[in-house]
């Protein structure tokens, strides 16, 4: 995983963590236990202990955001 999230550094991501949570913005930054995620909001840091998938927020054709659905 930690790998994977080091291929994903300044992209926008989803993570979804085993308790059902969600979050998503852009990966700034991959340490050896943490990814550091920053949003509208700020920036927030989600252990990889807790992660379970890691996923690009996917582009359309013209490289707009998609809408997903979780």
């Amino acid at each position: 995983m930690h790998d994977f999230a080091k291929r994903l550094v300044g992209r926008d991501v989803y993570v979804f963590m085993f308790n059902g949570n969600n979050v998503a913005g852009r990966l700034l930054e991959v340490t050896d236990d943490a990814l550091l995620i920053a949003d509208d909001d700020g920036e927030m840091v989600v252990s990889l202990r807790y992660v379970v998938r890691l996923r690009e927020h996917p582009l359309d054709k013209r490289g707009n955001k998609k809408k997903i659905v979780l």
